[in-house]
């Protein structure tokens, strides 16, 4: 199992963002690992300046910025009673979603927390290119804070497409969960979705055999799955269209937190994922573990 030996929390300084801070504190502190405070600042206007047809930066505007972005963190910080220099602070003058891929990349991130008008903030109220490029171009999992931030989950849900991607987000997500979470044993709900379509009009099989294929299928893909870390895992099976059902089923059975992957699959009774994990991530209150391809593929 990987070990989150860095986390990374992308803040936008105001106070609708304390809330994410907090949680990536709390996180640093039970998981033992290095955090670090991101802030990326857009370039102002006049950044940049032609001279001889090429462009170039001014560099006391960009240390002005830098030094605008660090005293503004210590502010947030010392407004959530964290004490200053306990964490190194990262300012980055540039593109949102590109300084903090890169800088993910260069420390080696295990982690990044982000809230949904953070550094991802076209996620309100609409999921747009930055939201899309973090979620599914990151190499880490990466934790969307929504709402208060608990160690001890008592219910998670997992939306499962029962592809081999699936099975290897799934995985990670539940290292991830381990490692994170304090208390007892969460209760993970793998939850299927089977397309109406496919389950009411196939000229082969009945619905009733359909649902019975489709819950054999679930029941192997959680055997392929194996150790589920630490957790619970209590499978449900629905048919509907995947965004409507995973919205309703948070809403009659309230989760602490969602695992999603981030990848997409065509085909017979698949959830499609990559499409429906960007709908969920916009419309629920839920705090969600997203995990990309590229983290799932590190997970072992």
């Amino acid at each position: 199992m990987e070990k989150i030996e860095r986390i990374i929390v992308a803040t936008s300084l105001n106070e609708g963002s304390d809330q994410v801070v907090a949680a990536a504190d709390a996180l640093a502190q039970h998981t033992g690992a290095e955090l670090h405070i991101f802030h990326s600042i857009m370039p102002p206007m006049g950044y940049y300046s032609s001279a001889m047809g090429m462009s170039v930066a001014y560099p006391e505007t960009v240390e002005a910025q830098e030094k605008w972005g660090q005293m503004q963190v210590k502010e947030q910080l010392l407004r959530l009673g964290i004490a200053e220099g306990k964490y190194p602070i990262l300012i980055e003058v540039g593109s949102p979603h590109r300084t903090l891929l890169e800088a993910a990349e260069k420390l080696k991130a295990g982690l990044l927390v982000v809230g949904a008008t953070e550094v991802v903030k076209p996620l309100v109220p609409i999921l747009g290119s930055t939201a899309d490029r973090v979620l599914r171009k990151a190499t880490c999992p990466v934790l969307v804070v929504k709402g208060a931030f608990s160690l001890s989950p008592s219910r998670v849900l997992a939306p499962v497409d029962l592809s081999d991607l699936c099975e290897d987000s799934l995985r990670r997500g539940l290292q991830v969960l381990q490692q994170i979470r304090d208390g007892a044993a969460p209760v993970v709900e793998p939850f299927f979705v089977l397309s109406q379509v496919d389950r009411e009009h196939s000229v082969q099989f009945t619905a009733e055999q359909i649902d019975r294929f489709a819950s054999e299928e679930l029941d192997r893909f959680l055997e392929r799955l194996g150790d589920p870390y630490g957790a619970k895992l209590v499978p449900h099976l629905c048919s509907g269209d995947p965004k409507e059902e995973i919205l309703e089923r948070l809403e009659k059975a309230p989760a602490e937190l969602v695992i999603m992957g981030t990848h997409g699959r065509s085909g017979f009774e698949r959830l499609l994922l990559g499409s429906v994990t960007s709908e969920v991530v916009r419309s629920t209150p839920t705090n969600i573990l997203v995990v990309p391809p590229g983290a799932a593929a590190d997970g072992d």
